[in-house]
């Protein structure tokens, strides 16, 4: 009850904070830039199926040296790729050494049983090269399909396609990747990096600003003290877990599992609370206590990064990968171990702090 009634006084402090308001900010600028994020992260994992791919290949120019035109043309013009048409294949070598030309196709697309071969020229060392390469891989990738109908219909016609309908579907964004494992991950871990920090600020500015003196002459332990001011940024942090749950539940991406991440988030809350009043109390100044405590959250937050796969025990126990295979539907037991080592370091941190709490005594 004591306890309490510090705690309810630090989550009103808090929320009138300004850092506070921009931690808000910072979520929501997170949440909007996640379609922008979604593009980069297609350009990098699958730059062929990008629409701007599209637009880029119109500066690509090609030289075809086939008697088979019209299956040519036909794909050249749906990749809004410049295509020159030559009956000598020496005259495409001279234009393609002169730069005028970027690639050179030769060989004929033809409708028999046997494979129709292709040849391919293109420069091996041009900084164009990245873009012709996804370019023309796109005119292979319909040319083939192209062919494969074609062929289908001249030599087996009796073949019928199943058709199949999406059971339970949901519209869903297109590139539902990058909320899973980047937008979804940072939204629910980043409140319990912060609570350490906002643990941090409750407790130094009392004792910076003698206002400890107060709260040691009341009839309060150490113990009600420390975790009543910590369990303001813990109530905060946990707040923010629900809400973002709770939001992302109404839009096409729908994490499951809310109970265990919920729970989940609270045992890394608790952690890093601990870490943070653990500062707080030892080094009683907040300059130094956050910057000890931003390389350690910075080493967390590079969890999420792909260092974390140096390693198979490193990814096993990502914040991001946990996170983000729960929020997939994953049941918590898969990772019963991880989960509970991270519960034992939740009792232990708090154990320390609660022997160590008598440090609000030494002013």
């Amino acid at each position: 009850m004591r306890s309490g009634v510090i705690a309810r006084k630090e989550i009103r402090s808090m929320i009138r904070e300004r850092s506070f308001a921009l931690i808000i900010l910072l979520e929501l600028l997170l949440v909007s830039s996640s379609g922008l994020l979604s593009v980069g992260y297609v350009i990098l994992t699958s730059p062929e199926s990008s629409t701007m791919l599209s637009k880029a290949s119109s500066l690509v120019y090609v030289g075809v040296v086939t008697d088979t035109r019209l299956q040519f043309e036909s794909v050249l013009d749906e990749g809004r790729i410049h295509h020159t048409f030559y009956n000598d294949f020496a005259l495409a070598e001279k234009d393609f050494k002169e730069g005028l030309i970027d690639a050179v196709f030769v060989g004929d697309i033809g409708t028999s049983e046997d494979p129709s071969v292709l040849k391919l020229y293109m420069p091996s060392n041009s900084p164009k090269t990245p873009l012709i390469k996804l370019s023309l891989k796109r005119v292979l990738v319909r040319l083939e399909d192209k062919l494969r109908d074609h062929k289908v219909g001249l030599y087996a016609p009796g073949l019928e396609f199943a058709s199949y309908e999406l059971m339970n579907y949901r519209p869903q964004a297109r590139y539902v990747e990058i909320y899973f494992i980047f937008t979804i991950p940072l939204l629910l871990f980043l409140p319990c990096i912060v609570s350490g920090s906002l643990a941090i600020d409750s407790l130094t500015q009392d004792f910076e600003s003698k206002r400890m003196l107060n709260l040691v002459s009341a009839p309060l332990s150490s113990a009600h003290i420390v975790f009543g001011k910590a369990f303001g940024a813990f109530f905060i942090s946990i707040v923010q877990c629900l809400l973002w749950l709770a939001v992302l539940s109404f839009t096409f991406v729908s994490p499951k599992n809310h109970l265990p991440l919920t729970l989940f988030c609270s045992a890394y809350t608790i952690i890093f609370l601990n870490i943070g009043s653990l500062l707080a109390l030892y080094l009683k100044r907040m300059k130094s206590s956050q910057i000890i405590y931003t390389f350690a959250s910075m080493t967390a937050i590079s969890l999420f990064s792909p260092f974390a796969n140096i390693h198979p025990l490193l990814l096993e126990f990502s914040p991001s990968y946990l996170i983000t295979r729960m929020a997939l539907g994953t049941p918590p037991m898969a990772f019963a171990w991880q989960l509970s080592l991270v519960a034992l370091l939740a009792v232990v941190t708090t154990l320390a702090v609660l022997a160590s709490s008598h440090k609000v005594n030494e002013l």
